[in-house]
């Protein structure tokens, strides 16, 4: 795989409520979909990337 490709996969930029951006990246480990970081003011932030979680139980629930 890439590894810039890779590395711009590891992270992502949201809006935190407070208005500010803030960039998530993914820490390692067991939970390679959930994205953490930390705003400016103070408030934490997780991320997660569903779309494997959801496609299972869409599938379990069609059979």
């Amino acid at each position: 795989m890439d590894k810039a490709k890779n590395k711009s996969e590891d992270r992502a930029v949201i809006m935190c409520i407070c208005g500010r951006t803030v960039a998530v990246e993914v820490i390692g480990g067991q939970y390679q979909d959930t994205y953490y970081g930390e705003c400016e003011c103070g408030r934490k932030w997780s991320l997660e990337e569903l779309t494997a979680a959801l496609e299972e139980l869409s599938q379990e629930s069609t059979a």
